[in-house]
């Protein structure tokens, strides 16, 4: 009679059927795996981490760029300054780094870390970044998801809902201002002048 699966050696199980999955490009379903893997046995966690990495660099805006906040996990854009991206890349690469995650994805995810971390960590290739991203979602901007084999669009709403961006104030000048899409529509709004459009 054979003896049941310890919990550790079930979620090596489901960590080799993920890195299959991933072998053949299936990485929604290699993260679920690695999902549920983890929930097993914590110490594939890292695994879950280098293919969520993947995913997220597949959602890019639509003029085909990559989001690099996305691929960091950094949420508030307007709060996310240098050490909250640096806090927030460390945090990721010490999970994903090659010599410590054993995954097949942990190269490539490392790769996509340290792109985006090389344009968000410096001043001038971030401005120009937010500039595209911002310009980006105001044309009516949509996030392309690549599902399987077809790339299919979020809707409008729900891929902007909370999105916020600096931009420069149109009064004032100040550069603190914040694009943000409220009501099926964009509102600027400037904290120091208080204008709103």
């Amino acid at each position: 009679m054979e003896e049941a699966m310890s919990a550790t050696d079930s979620a090596r199980k489901m960590i080799d059927d993920a890195e299959e999955k991933f072998r053949n490009n299936d990485i929604r379903g290699a993260a679920r795996l690695a999902f549920n893997a983890k929930k097993l046995d914590s110490t594939f966690a890292s695994y879950h981490t280098a293919y969520l990495i993947h995913l997220a660099a597949k959602r890019t805006l639509n003029n085909g760029e990559v989001d690099h906040y996305a691929i960091l996990g950094v949420e508030n854009l307007l709060s996310a300054d240098k050490q909250t991206i640096k806090n927030q890349y460390k945090k990721i690469a010490l999970s994903v780094h090659p010599d410590k995650n054993k995954s097949v994805a942990a190269n490539g995810a490392f790769n996509i870390i340290s792109a985006a971390m090389e344009v968000l960590s410096d001043c001038s290739k971030r401005k120009a970044f937010d500039s595209r991203r911002a310009a980006c979602l105001q044309r009516g901007g949509s996030i392309s998801v690549e599902k399987s084999a077809a790339p299919v669009k979020e809707d409008r709403a729900s891929a902007l809902r909370n999105a916020s961006f600096p931009v420069k104030c149109c009064r004032c000048d100040d550069e603190g201002a914040c694009l943000s899409y409220r009501n099926e529509r964009w509102v600027t709004s400037c904290k120091k002048c208080g204008h709103s459009e």
